[in-house]
């Protein structure tokens, strides 16, 4: 199982989302314990931070860093511009553009 999987399988998306987001591309230490007063904890919650502790407590743990090409499909589809048009300019499908987006609402709306 991929790391954003385990992460997601744990937190649920909308925490795995805001761990993404305050410590993308970070190498984090979990702490064995969760309290509140640790940036985990302020970032997903405690119950999600426990929740990381429990799975991954007293490892140092690489949060993924969403791609470049994921955020700039992001930005261009807010933007307005057709899926299709995405995917011509990224060089990618549209299959995959849609993918992405769906993952974005996803992790957005859990």
């Amino acid at each position: 199982m991929a790391l954003m999987d385990e992460i997601v399988a744990a937190l649920g998306a909308r925490q795995a989302q805001a761990l993404v987001e305050e410590f993308g591309g970070m190498r984090v230490y979990i702490p064995v314990v969760a309290r509140p007063a640790d940036r985990i904890s302020e970032a997903v919650g405690l119950d999600a931070a426990t929740a990381l502790s429990r799975r991954f407590g007293g490892e140092k743990v690489d949060i993924p860093n969403p791609s470049a090409r994921r955020k700039r499909i992001i930005a261009l589809h807010a933007a307005g511009v057709a899926d299709q048009e995405i995917a011509r300019q990224l060089g990618c499908t549209q299959r995959w553009v849609q993918k992405v987006l769906h993952e974005h609402r996803e992790y957005r709306t859990a």
